[in-house]
C-alpha cells in the first residue's frame, strides 16, 4: 500500500500539482502571464481519480503504450485544472495560444502539452532508475515481468446503476492494489485437444481422411499402418498434436467443443476440466447404421444461445437492423447483449443498450440547451414517468402538452388545472396502452411552466447512460422505442426535479430563444467544463440555478419598483386630468346657464313687442 501511495505521491510531484492545499490554475491570461487563481475544491476528486488513472496504465503497458493511453486522462486532467469564469483575478486568453513559439488551439491543448512533457519526463527518469537497479545479466527494462503479474488492460464498466450524487469511475487504493495482483492467466485460450496416450511402436492409429473432414460422412475413418520415419521426411498426420487415439471421437466442429459466451472455459475451469470430460469414447464394435448418427458429443453438447436468439427474432418478426446500431462496435450492436427479457402472455419486452455514449454528455446537454425549440412545443406540459409491470427495473420517460395552462404560468396550480391535466396525462397513458399493449405503473408526473419537450430531451441526455433501446410488446407495433431507461425511480425523480427548476425560470422566451444568461453560461461550460452530468447538475448547475433564481428576484423586484412608480405618476396624472374633467364640466354647466338665461329674456322682450303692436 505504502509503495502504490508513493508512485501516486511521486507522479502528483512530477506533475507539479499539490496533493494538499490550493491548486492553481494552468491557464494563460490575456497578458500572456500564467493565472494565479486556484481551481474550485470539489474538482479535487476528480484530479485525484484522474491522476491514479494514469498511474495505473503507466503499469500495465510500455513507455510509449502508457502515454498514449494517459492522454484521454490528461485532457480531461487539463480541463479540471482551469478555474471558473466567475472567479478569476484576470480574464483568459481565447483562442490560439502562443507560448514559447508554439501555437495551441485553445487552453486546453496548452495544459495538455505541459502535463504531456511532466509525463514524459516521469516516465524517463523511472525508466533510468530501473535500468540502475535491475541486476546483470537481466534485460534492460523490467517493464515485461510486470506485464505477466498484472491485467494486461484496465476493465472498462459502464455505470448501469449508481446512486444519484455518487462520484463516477472513482478508484481508491484498494483498486490499484487490485490491478498489480498476480494473474496466473494472461492470456485465456480455449483449450486444445491433444493425445491422452502415446502411441505404441506397432500401434494402427485413427485418422480422419482429409476428403471427409467438410462432408456430410463425418465419421468415416481411414487406418495408417505406422512406418520409419527419416529425419528429413515430410511432416505426416501422426505429427500434428491433435491426433486422436482409438479412445477418442471424430474430430467435432468447434462449435461442438466449445460452449457459448455464457459458458465459456475461464482459466480455473479449465484447469479443473479435463478433456476426456469434453470428449467420450466411440464404441467401435458398433454397426455402421450407428455410426452415422450423431455423436455422444452432439447428443448432450449445450443449448445454442445464439440459435435461441435466432429462433426468437423470428418469433418476434425482428431482422439484424433491428438489433444493430449505427456504430460498429459490437459492444453496443451486439444482439445476443439483451439486458433483458420479461415472460408474460403477450411478446416479452427485449431491452439492450441504447446509443453509444457521447465523449461529452456535458457538451451534448448544452448543446441541446442551446438549440431553440420547435414552436409546438414551446408551450407548457407535464413531464411523466411509468414502469411497464412485466419488466421491473425499466422506466419510460414521456412529456405531454398542457393547452389548459399556456395562458399562466403561475406556481402553485390550481386545483382544476391539476385535476383537467391530470386527465391529460392519463388520456396519453391510455393510447400507450392501446396502442402498445403496456400494462402502466405511473411513478410520477411533473409539471413545466416552459417548454415541455425541450425538458424532457434535457432528461434524457442527462441520463444518456441509462438509455435503453425496448422491442414494443405489441406484434403490430413496429417502431423502435428509445426513451427507456435503467434507473431507480429516486434518481429519474431527482433528475426530473433538476430541470423542473430550470424550466420555472422561464429560460425561453415566445419567439424560443435562451435568455442571455443562460447563453454565457452554457458557452463557457461547452469550452472548459468536462464533467459527468452528475457532478455538473450536484456543483456548479446548483450554484447556477441560485444565482439566476436571486437574479431573477432582483430583477423582478427592480421591475416591480418600476411598475409601482409609473402606476402612481399614472394615477397622479389621472387625478389631474380628473380634476382638469370636473372644472371643464363646470364651465359647461355654467354657460350653459348663462346661454339660457339669455335665450329667455330674449323671449320675453319679443313677446311684449308684438303686444304693443296690437295695441
Amino acid at each position: 500500500m505504502s509503495t502504490r501511495s508513493s508512485g501516486v505521491d511521486s507522479l502528483y510531484e512530477a506533475l507539479e500539482i499539490p496533493r494538499a492545499g490550493i491548486i492553481s490554475c494552468l491557464a494563460q491570461t490575456k497578458s500572456n502571464n500564467r493565472c494565479v487563481t486556484g481551481v474550485p475544491n470539489r474538482r479535487r476528486g476528480a484530479i485525484e481519480n484522474h491522476i491514479k488513472t494514469i498511474f495505473i496504465q503507466d503499469l500495465n503497458g510500455e513507455d510509449d503504450q502508457a502515454l498514449e493511453a494517459a492522454q484521454p486522462s490528461l485532457k480531461q486532467l487539463a480541463a479540471l485544472l482551469i478555474c471558473t469564469h466567475n472567479t478569476r483575478m484576470e480574464p483568459h486568453a481565447r483562442g490560439i495560444i502562443v507560448v514559447d513559439g508554439t501555437r495551441y488551439k485553445e487552453q486546453i491543448n496548452y495544459i495538455s502539452s505541459v502535463l504531456d512533457t511532466r509525463l514524459r519526463s516521469w516516465l524517463s527518469k523511472k525508466k533510468e532508475k530501473s535500468e540502475k537497479s535491475q541486476p546483470k545479466g537481466q534485460g534492460t527494462s523490467n517493464r515485461s515481468s510486470r506485464k505477466s503479474q498484472i491485467p494486461v488492460a484496465i476493465p472498462k464498466t459502464r455505470q448501469t446503476t449508481r446512486q444519484y450524487g455518487a462520484e463516477n469511475n472513482a478508484l481508491d487504493e484498494k483498486s490499484l492494489d487490485r490491478f498489480q495482483e498476480a494473474r496466473q492467466y494472461t492470456n485465456p485460450q480455449r483449450p486444445k485437444l491433444i493425445r491422452e496416450s502415446t502411441i505404441g511402436e506397432h500401434e494402427e492409429d485413427l485418422f480422419m481422411s482429409a476428403r471427409h473432414r467438410d462432408s456430410t460422412h463425418r465419421n468415416s475413418y481411414t487406418y495408417y499402418q505406422k512406418e520409419p520415419m527419416s529425419p528429413f521426411s515430410p511432416l505426416s498426420p501422426r505429427g500434428d498434436a491433435l491426433v486422436m487415439s482409438p479412445a477418442s471421437v471424430a474430430s467435432p466442429d468447434p462449435s461442438e467443443v466449445f460452449t457459448p459466451s455464457s459458458n465459456i472455459s475461464t482459466p480455473s475451469s479449465v484447469s479443473t476440466t479435463p478433456i476426456s470430460g469434453l470428449l467420450q469414447p466411440v464404441d467401435f464394435d458398433s454397426s455402421p447404421k450407428k455410426k452415422s448418427q450423431k455423436s455422444p458429443i452432439r447428443e448432450n453438447k449445450p443449448i445454442d444461445e445464439s440459435r435461441e436468439v435466432e429462433d426468437m427474432m423470428q418469433k418476434m418478426k425482428l431482422d439484424q437492423k433491428d438489433l444493430d446500431d449505427d456504430d460498429d462496435d459490437d459492444e453496443w450492436c451486439n444482439p445476443s447483449k439483451q439486458l433483458f427479457v420479461s415472460s408474460t402472455s403477450r411478446r416479452p419486452m427485449t431491452f439492450r443498450l441504447g446509443e453509444k455514449p457521447e465523449e461529452s454528455p456535458v457538451r451534448a446537454i448544452f448543446d441541446c440547451m442551446v438549440k431553440p425549440p420547435r414552436e409546438r412545443y414551446r408551450d407548457s406540459g407535464y413531464v411523466y414517468c411509468f414502469a411497464e409491470k412485466s419488466a421491473p427495473g425499466y422506466l419510460k420517460i414521456g412529456f405531454t402538452l398542457s393547452s389548459e395552462l399556456q395562458e399562466t404560468t403561475e406556481l402553485p396550480i390550481s386545483s382544476w388545472a391539476k385535476k383537467h391535466n391530470k386527465d391529460k396525462v392519463k388520456k396519453r397513458l391510455q393510447e400507450q396502452e392501446r396502442k402498445c399493449g403496456h400494462d402502466i405503473d405511473l411513478r410520477f408526473q411533473k409539471f413545466m411552466p416552459c417548454a415541455v419537450q425541450k425538458m424532457e430531451a434535457l432528461v434524457h441526455r442527462t441520463l444518456h447512460h441509462e438509455n435503453r433501446m425496448a422491442s414494443c410488446p405489441a406484434l403490430k407495433c413496429s417502431e423502435k422505442h428509445r426513451e427507456w431507461f435503467e434507473v431507480s425511480e429516486d434518481i429519474a425523480l431527482g433528475v426530473v426535479e433538476v430541470w423542473q427548476e430550470f424550466s420555472r425560470l422561464m429560460p425561453y422566451n415566445a419567439a424560443g430563444e435562451l435568455s442571455e444568461v443562460w447563453k454565457d453560461y452554457a458557452s463557457s461550460q461547452r469550452r472548459e467544463c468536462i464533467l459527468t452530468t452528475t457532478e455538473l447538475l450536484d456543483t456548479e448547475w446548483a450554484e447556477q440555478i441560485i444565482k439566476v433564481r436571486n437574479s431573477n428576484k432582483v430583477r423582478l423586484r427592480n421591475d416591480l419598483a418600476e411598475a409601482q412608480e409609473r402606476r402612481k405618476m399614472a394615477e397622479w396624472q389621472f387625478k389631474l386630468v380628473q380634476d382638469e374633467l370636473l372644472g371643464a364640466r363646470k364651465g359647461e354647466e355654467r354657460i350653459q346657464q348663462e346661454l339660457t338665461k339669455l335665450e329667455d329674456s330674449s323671449k320675453s322682450a319679443n313677446g311684449d313687442k308684438h303686444e304693443e303692436l296690437r295695441l
